[in-house]
């Protein structure tokens, strides 16, 4: 611990959001990244401890929204009605330390016109510049209250204290307020919006969370030199993603469509360095030469909202068998997303496919509010024929 570390128990708490089912993969990122510590998960969230500076959990790739701690605690009896929820709030109010989560929140977006001290005088000032904000609650479990009773409940507690300015859409500061259960947490946002949309700037229908490409990513298992294949890129989610988190490999993307060229072009403009190799291809038919490829990494087509359940009948088997030809024996692997798993594991119990492939890992996720899955594949040693 250098000089300017906190104690682990006097270290900021954050908290991120990440889509249900790759909170582990997130977790390890955040071990890896920050060297964070107390690193816990819960669903649909990670947790940790972090002493240095906030820019630096800005830079996760695996997570969606990120937050500081001010408060958390477990509710023995929340109040059965609803005219016991405002002494209920205060109480809570009460026990809110906001000086370190607001030097972290005003660090995170160079607010340095705010001074904290400032902030939180309790008097009403109009000379002291005090943030706009407002309050989101997230809650889960059975409650007398609704989500947006407990955010005007706790909104209008915290603008009689400290006289900030209420504004939905024009906000400097906003507060999240989660109760889970009989959890209940208090964070200060330091994300606007999502970080999965940090990469891009042209969307297909169906484009993937820049989040999600890279939890996908790590699934891989991605070495030094490796060759980063997505044969069915669309608008480049994974390639890009690929580029910029693991720039000492080298990515390629292909797609049949013109459209998904165009945007994914458009998309890799912003790299640096190497970028993505971008070309047109029909995956029926990859001209490329056998067990050439180490990792592949691609959304397929769930049969929803792009292409249909029967057709995937027909491609899944054609999209494993081709690169199980292109991928290298024993060292190769691949990272499916797809929601039409009935389709995915007949096609993987096939006698011309089950040779090819081993299946190591299946991970549950949740995308657009369906049930998906993520397969990663083994290559094995068996020369394709």
């Amino acid at each position: 611990m250098n000089d300017e570390q906190q104690p682990i128990s006097e270290a900021p708490v954050y908290e991120a959001t990440v889509v249900t089912g790759l909170e582990s993969i997130a977790a390890d990122e955040c071990r890896q990244r920050l060297s964070a510590v107390n690193v816990t998960t819960e669903m649909g969230r990670i947790i940790f401890n972090y002493s240095d500076d906030v820019k630096n959990v800005l830079t996760l790739r695996a997570v969606d929204n990120i937050g500081v701690q001010v408060l958390k605690e477990t509710v023995q009896c929340f109040p059965d009605n609803k005219e016991l929820l405002e002494p209920f709030f205060k109480e809570l109010f009460a026990k809110c330390d906001w000086t370190k989560p607001l030097n972290i929140w005003k660090t995170a977006f160079d607010f340095e016109s705010f001074d904290v001290k400032s902030i939180l005088q309790t008097n009403t000032d109009d000379t002291i510049k005090k943030p706009a904000f407002r309050v989101t609650c997230n809650r889960a479990g059975e409650h007398c209250f609704t989500s947006n009773d407990a955010a005007s409940i706790f909104g209008g507690i915290v603008n009689d204290c400290y006289h900030w300015p209420v504004s939905m859409k024009q906000f400097d500061l906003e507060v999240i307020l989660n109760v889970k259960e009989s959890v209940v947490s208090v964070l200060l946002a330091l994300t606007r919006e999502s970080l999965c949309f940090r990469n891009l700037v042209a969307f297909g229908p169906t484009t993937l969370r820049s989040t999600i490409c890279h939890n996908m990513l790590r699934l891989a298992k991605i070495e030094t030199g490796d060759i980063v294949y997505d044969p069915l890129c669309g608008s480049g989610a994974i390639p890009v993603e690929s580029a910029i988190s693991f720039p000492q490999c080298f990515t390629i993307c292909s797609d049949i469509h013109p459209k998904a060229i165009e945007n994914t072009t458009n998309n890799g403009k912003q790299l640096t360095g190497s970028g993505i190799n971008i070309l047109q291809m029909d995956i029926k038919k990859l001209p490329l030469t056998n067990e050439s490829i180490d990792v592949f990494v691609s959304d397929l087509p769930f049969g929803k909202r792009m292409g249909s359940k029967k057709d995937n009948r027909y491609l899944y088997p054609v999209f494993l068998s081709e690169i199980a030809r292109c991928a290298r024996p024993d060292t190769g692997r691949a990272v499916i997303l797809t929601q039409d798993k009935k389709n995915m594991n007949t096609a993987l119990a096939m006698d011309k496919i089950k040779d090819y492939w081993k299946r190591n890992r299946y991970v549950f996720v949740k995308v657009g509010g369906l049930a998906a899955g993520i397969y990663y594949l083994q290559r094995t040693n068996k020369k394709f024929s």
